[in-house]
Parts: structure tokens; sequence; C-alpha cells
């Protein structure tokens, strides 16, 4: 997904980051339609300690589902649920199949932490209107030893003008590229067929390949396409009981700008651990809220103003002193978007303002 290769997570440290931590990030390189560059550094002046880890999900869950394990969690590799029944005495009756053989359990709470197109919320019956946002991407092989002049092994590439209602990005990797393209905005024309989403998006991420000089072979290139259901507001994300609890990416967890959700959904599994270990999952959803809401509200509506007014925002944003460091602490959870929102918004309406009555009065001459 978007960001969620983007990981400066503290919480995560005791898993022994060598394993899974491919590459650590100290910068961004910012574009609008390929122009108006800007290099930002994530690190404060003078630190070696703050970066963003960047790792390959697949490596990233292992060492999660090793963890568990760890723990005396049984792991049921491959295993998908088929049924699922919540009954009155307070247990989740769940069938799984496993090589097509179903397996039969009984238990006192279930975590639905499927994503997007899990089932545990169609089967607990938690209907959620959802705002999807649609991202693609590829995996280019890269040989770091023939590289270009712009591409870094400690750098993320950002391009914000190209894709109406969404951003391209490129990550660096070990021994590839991951680069994609996503559409964010209820003003980016996602609501036309699946197929020209797929057309526009493809463009694009091919776009930024030869912009950014990426050697790559069209015919060989595998386009991967991801459903992110984008914060839209207050859900219920429990079942009657408060025996099915829904967290991170299946519960609607994903940052309405950024598009990142790994830091969310392993927030929202502590708190529903920590709601069963303390016998308060009747309150989970408004835990969750009170936990989420105020900072994903203000990221939503700093999002529909960012992607309407793209070019206003990005050069009232990104060129901003300590640019690179806010985004790192808005990612890592280390600082909230209420604040900054309010400012940006009052800033973004007054320049909003200025163009229309310079397009007017132009106009009007």
């Amino acid at each position: 997904m978007v960001a969620g290769d983007l990981l400066e997570i503290p919480q995560l440290r005791d898993l022994a980051p060598d394993a899974f931590v491919e590459l650590t990030i100290s910068e961004f390189r910012c574009t609008y339609k390929f122009a108006n560059e800007y290099l930002l550094s994530i690190c404060p002046q003078g630190s070696t300690d703050k970066g963003i880890w960047m790792v390959q999900r697949s490596v990233f869950d292992y060492a999660l589902a090793k963890r568990a394990v760890s723990a005396g969690a049984t792991l049921k590799d491959g295993a998908r649920v088929v049924t699922l029944q919540a009954d009155g005495s307070a247990r989740v009756n769940v069938g799984i199949s496993v090589a097509g053989n179903i397996e039969q359990f009984r238990a006192r709470f279930v975590i639905g932490a499927d994503g997007a197109n899990g089932v545990v919320a169609r089967l607990a019956g938690l209907k959620m209107k959802r705002s999807i946002a649609i991202a693609a991407e590829v995996e280019v092989p890269f040989n770091w030893d023939s590289n270009t002049s712009i591409l870094r092994k400690d750098r993320v590439h950002l391009e914000f003008g190209d894709i109406n209602g969404g951003y391209s990005w490129l990550f660096p990797k070990a021994n590839h590229l991951n680069v994609g393209a996503g559409l964010f905005s209820e003003h980016s024309p996602h609501h036309t067929s699946p197929q020209q989403t797929r057309q526009l998006l493809e463009e694009g991420i091919i776009r930024y390949l030869n912009y950014t000089e990426v050697p790559f072979n069209r015919e060989e290139l595998r386009f991967h396409f991801h459903p992110l259901p984008l914060w839209n507001g207050r859900h219920t994300l429990q079942n009657r009981q408060a025996t099915v609890l829904l967290v991170g990416d299946a519960a609607g967890l994903v940052n309405p700008i950024f598009g990142d959700g790994i830091l969310h959904a392993l927030r929202s599994g502590e708190i529903a651990a920590k709601c069963i270990a303390q016998g308060t999952t009747a309150a989970y959803t408004r835990t969750i809220n009170e936990h989420f809401q105020n900072n994903f509200d203000s990221a939503l509506r700093l999002a529909r103003l960012f992607y309407r007014w793209p070019e206003i925002a990005y050069n009232m944003a990104v060129p901003r002193p300590g640019a690179g460091q806010i985004a790192l602490r808005l990612l890592s959870g280390e600082a909230l978007f209420t604040g900054l929102t309010r400012r940006m918004v009052r800033r973004i309406a007054s320049a909003v303002t200025a163009s229309t009555k310079g397009h007017y009065d132009r106009a009007n001459k």
C-alpha cells in the first residue's frame, strides 16, 4: 500500500528490525507536475536516530506472525474464514477453510484484522459506508550500482501534480523499487469505470518511471491494485454482543490524506487486545473513536482541500521549513493533524480567494 511501507514506529523496535527493515529513509524528494522540486530532510539537524523504515509486507507480516506464535498463538497459515456466528452464550462460532477442509472453532472473541476485502465485518453484520481509495503499484528490479542521478537508497520520491486527486511515489528497496500511484479524493476521477481507473493509474506509474529514468520493460511490469478504506467518520466496529471487534483496514482506519494504515492497524489492534484483557469490549467502538476521530477528521478536512487545490496546497506546505520533519511526526503519530489543519485551512482558503479574485480581475479587464 502507498505509505504502508513508511514505518517509524518505536513500538516495533523489539521485533528486531534488522530482520525485516531493508533500508532507512532520511529525506523526501517532492515534485509538482515533475517540476518545482524540493528535498525535505526528515531528520532534525544532527540527529541520527530518526528515519523511516522500508520493508516488504510479506517479511514484516511474517515477523509479526512469529511474534504471535512465540507468545502462545496457534498459526493457521493459508486459512480463510467462511462462517462466523455469535450466539447467546457470549461465544463466537467460527468456521475456517484450510486446504479445502472446514474446521470449526468456538471463541470468546474474534478480532477482524482481514483488511479492506475481509469477510469478518460482513459475516458479523457490521455494514459500513466506506470511502474507498484506489492504489496501484509495481515492483521493478533495480541494481543500485547502476544508479541514476536522483535515486538514492535513503530517499523517497513523491509526485503531487500528475495524478488528479492523488499522488505518485517511488520507494527504494534493497534490490528493487516500489513505484505506485493512488487516487484519494472525491475530486479524483476514480468514479469512472474500473478500466479507466486502471488505465489512469498504470499510465501515471509509467510516467513516473520515465521521469525518474528507471530502466524497465513495460511488458514485464505486473500491476497490483489495492482498495484503501479511508476514514470517513464514525462507524460501529463491534457486534451487538461485543465479541467481534474490527481493527485496521477492516475498521476503515486508513489516513485520508497519506493513505497509510499500518501504524493505525497496530494501534487499533493494541486497543482491541486491551479491551479484551480488561473486560471492556462493550466500549471498544467508543475507545477507537476517542483515539482516532479528532485526528482523522482533521486529516480528512485537510485532504479535501489539498486534493481540490493541489498546486496551492503544495506550494504552501512543502517549501515550509521543517516540512519533512513534520511529515515524519505525522506518519509516526508523534504529532496530530488537529492544529496543523486549522492553520493550513486558513492559509489555503486565503490563497484560493486571492487566486480566484485574480482570475476574476483579469477576466474583466
